[in-house]
């Protein structure tokens, strides 16, 4: 048997990714990928709790609001309580902001050398930038609990065929938003297009995963 018809055994994990720009940089105390281990750490062992949400009674309001006033779900109040613990016990984290908590911190993206978010269904995928004109998309295997790189070098297509919107608040879109949405709902028959394709879920991160990979 060749070894072609092996799976790959040079997985690049998140841990690894982390590690080689850490070496790129003689100059990192190491810091940020203390962090970012502690990220996924948490991303882990909330992507376990939403799975068994159903079993351990964590489905529905918590029956409270945040700051937004916007009604808790339980599993927002868990999660901002996962990440709070998990980053505070890294030892790197000077202040935390969350919408589940009276506090605002405002900085400037110039000032900031890593973004990212994480995304619960199906499967858990953790997006990540590090700077350098760079987005990169890890998926969680639970098989031996890492997050591998699928998605490498993300780009927004320069074309997409979904539009993404809440149309329920069509009423308060000015003309030409009102325009742009029927002119890719209804094309003009004789330019040969085809009309896009409605995907709208109304998460943050839900719409701008499926954005960034499809346009």
């Amino acid at each position: 048997m060749g070894s072609s018809e092996f799976e790959s055994t040079d997985l690049q994990t998140l841990t690894k990714y982390v590690l080689d720009r850490q070496r790129h940089h003689p100059e990192a105390s190491g810091d940020l990928t203390i962090l970012m281990n502690a990220i996924q750490v948490a991303c882990k062992y909330l992507e376990n709790c939403v799975r068994k949400a159903s079993l351990n009674q964590l489905v529905g309001l918590a029956g409270t609001m945040n700051v937004q006033g916007e009604d808790q779900k339980k599993l927002d109040i868990l999660a901002n309580e996962i990440f709070i613990n998990t980053l505070r016990a890294s030892g790197r984290v000077a202040s935390m902001v969350s919408e589940e908590v009276p506090n605002l911190i405002l900085v400037e993206g110039r000032h900031k050398v890593a973004a990212g978010y994480c995304m619960y269904g199906s499967s858990c995928n953790l997006v990540v930038s590090m700077g350098n004109n760079r987005v990169d998309g890890f998926t969680l295997d639970s098989s031996f609990g890492e997050f591998i790189l699928t998605h490498p070098k993300i780009k927004v297509p320069n074309r997409g065929k979904i539009y993404s919107t809440n149309e329920g608040n069509a009423m308060y879109w000015d003309e030409a938003t009102r325009k742009y949405i029927d002119s890719v709902k209804f094309p003009d028959p004789s330019s040969g297009k085809k009309p896009y394709s409605a995907r709208y879920i109304g998460s943050m991160v839900g719409d701008v995963h499926r954005t960034l990979l499809y346009g």
